[in-house]
């Protein structure tokens, strides 16, 4: 299982040095989304549950449309090959957010 330095729950700007994790995570959703671009990228530390590894990772994005849900109901079973590849054996639990939610549903003040 990977030690990855998470952000602490911190969202950060794509244009913010990634980790590994982070980095994968990102050019793969840009990758089944062709129409949307990763703006802000948060990835949790694991939790435990059901004697199970989790960690969450949520996507702030900007599109020109609607994501694709056929993607989006693939996509943890596409990206797992490549968490295997760099030893993450947790699972992921992911969200996504559209940029202009994530505005309006922020804390004054924390808007990046």
């Amino acid at each position: 299982m990977s030690d990855w330095n998470l952000n602490q729950g911190r969202f950060k700007k794509v244009n913010e040095p990634l980790n590994q994790l982070e980095q994968l995570f990102k050019t793969f959703f840009e990758e089944q989304f062709a129409n949307a671009k990763v703006e802000l990228i948060q990835v949790r530390e694991p939790f435990p549950f059901e004697d199970e590894d989790y960690f969450r990772v949520k996507f702030v994005y900007s599109s020109t449309g609607e994501l694709d849900p056929e993607h989006s109901l693939s996509f943890i079973r596409l990206i797992r090959p490549k968490l295997e590849e760099i030893n993450e054996e947790r699972f992921p639990v992911l969200s996504f957010i559209e940029y202009e939610d994530y505005l309006e549903n922020s804390p004054e003040g924390v808007v990046v």
